[in-house]
């Protein structure tokens, strides 16, 4: 398998267990049940492939938690499509604004539901990505059989 040399096979299984995630969530929520999707799955990926036996050539790249929810969770505020959707080409214009303004919906939900430890989502957001949080991720991409050297 030549394609497990090239970043683009992780690329590719990426999308495609996103696509396969979000069907499966959306078929649950359909039936009444809760999801939780977890990304964190990939904090220990040595030890979730050993609990599950994967072989070579396979990585855990996301989990989903499915059960029948035991109340009304508040919803999160969605982010506006402004600061994802771009048609035609990207554009920045609003950007800062549309992200202060997010900021500001995002408090009060986080008050609301008493995490206001995160009060400022940007701020917890570019803290997040100070560092390789994940860091198992890659030895153990390669110990699976995965190069990622082309």
């Amino acid at each position: 398998m030549n394609i497990t040399e090239s970043v683009e096979s992780i690329m590719v299984a990426s999308v495609d267990a996103g696509l396969s995630a979000q069907n499966l969530m959306t078929a649950a929520e359909s039936l009444g049940l809760g999801i939780v999707p977890i990304g964190g799955i990939r904090k220990n990926p040595d030890e979730v492939i050993k609990l599950l036996g994967l072989p070579k050539y396979t990585f855990p790249i996301l989990g989903v938690g499915v059960g029948y929810p035991s109340g009304n969770s508040k919803i999160k505020p969605r982010m506006p499509k402004t600061l994802y959707r771009h048609d035609e080409k990207y554009n920045s214009e609003n950007i800062k604004e549309d992200i202060l303004e997010y900021d500001k919906e995002m408090a009060s939900y986080l008050e609301d539901i008493g995490r206001i430890q995160e009060i400022n989502w940007s701020s917890q957001t570019m803290n997040i990505y100070q560092n390789v949080y994940y860091p198992k991720v890659y030895p153990v991409l390669k110990d699976q059989g995965f190069e990622n050297c082309k």
